[in-house]
């Protein structure tokens, strides 16, 4: 029927520009993803299986790390702000915002640049890393320059607070790092306990449309790999809280490699020496928070 109505339209161009976006709007809410999770348990693998589509696999939380840079576990147990605080709610120690772990984290956390994002001293890092907010902490192996990753970020955290239906902009913080209003930091222990709670109604309810998986980037050095959490953040704290050991994630077939990072955008762009790459993807790896001083990690590394 579809065909005989393109072949005899009047307006045929008009109707293949029609189906075209059609075509590119399932492609944005339904993107092409193939289900690896019976098949393999391990992203190195499997990332060879799916050379061109995104693919899901059960992942073990306490190989993946949260909240971006600040690169905290994600296993049950973690000192992760979200996870504290979701434990202390389910035990009954912790009613508001104000008395969650997430309220200190953000009052204890208020970086002033983006070196202090990703952890490097603001003497010896690029002035485009340095001298710009927190919002531009462009890691060294992303492929936006820190200007881009500042604007991104800021449009990111907006359409985020909207979404979730917050009339706030990226003025009031980001839930990677403080200072946050009183009222962001309400939205997200609401959103936290939101998502908490529907895991414990329904369970884990997951799809796959666009933003129905939590996603996440492999990082790599030598045969070890983790598992640098990108989308999610919520739904991944949650179900670390509940006790899970293990969480479906969906990945680009890609990797980040230690070995590369001679070669990575942020580096070839000159924004980061080598050995500084190293020593952000080395703290990230190991699940090192970026105020750590870096002799200290360093030693838990060695």
């Amino acid at each position: 029927m579809m065909y005989r109505y393109l072949v005899n339209s009047s307006k045929p161009h008009a109707a293949f520009d029609s189906l075209g976006k059609i075509s590119l709007r399932l492609k944005k809410y339904a993107p092409d993803c193939i289900d690896l999770r019976a098949r393999f348990d391990h992203p190195l693998v499997a990332v060879h299986y799916s050379p061109e589509n995104k693919f899901l696999l059960d992942v073990e939380l306490d190989k993946c790390l949260g909240l971006h840079s600040a690169a905290f576990s994600c296993s049950p147990a973690s000192n992760h702000p979200f996870i504290r605080t979701l434990r202390a709610y389910a035990e009954g120690k912790c009613h508001d915002y104000s008395q969650s772990a997430l309220f200190d984290f953000y009052a204890s956390f208020q970086p002033q640049s983006a070196a202090d994002v990703v952890g490097l001293s603001r003497e010896s890092t690029h002035a485009a890393i340095s001298n710009r907010p927190a919002f531009a902490s462009a890691l060294p192996w992303e492929h936006l320059s820190p200007e881009e990753n500042e604007d991104f970020l800021r449009a990111i955290c907006e359409r985020d607070y909207i979404e979730n239906g917050f009339k706030l902009t990226a003025a009031a913080g980001w839930k990677g790092w403080g200072p946050l209003s009183t009222e962001a930091g309400e939205a997200e222990f609401s959103r936290l306990l939101r998502v908490f709670k529907a895991i414990g109604t329904d369970g884990y309810q997951r799809h796959s449309a666009l933003d129905g998986d939590i996603e996440g980037q492999i990082l790599q050095h030598e045969d070890r790999y983790r598992i640098l959490i990108s989308r999610g953040q919520h739904r991944i704290a949650a179900l670390a809280a509940t006790g899970m050991s293990k969480a479906p994630v969906r990945f680009l077939p890609q990797v980040v490699s230690r070995s590369d990072a001679a070669f990575w955008p942020n580096v070839e762009r000159g924004y980061y020496t080598v050995e500084q790459a190293q020593s952000v993807f080395d703290r990230i790896f190991h699940g090192h928070q970026p105020y750590q001083a870096a002799s200290d990690v360093a030693k838990r590394i060695a």
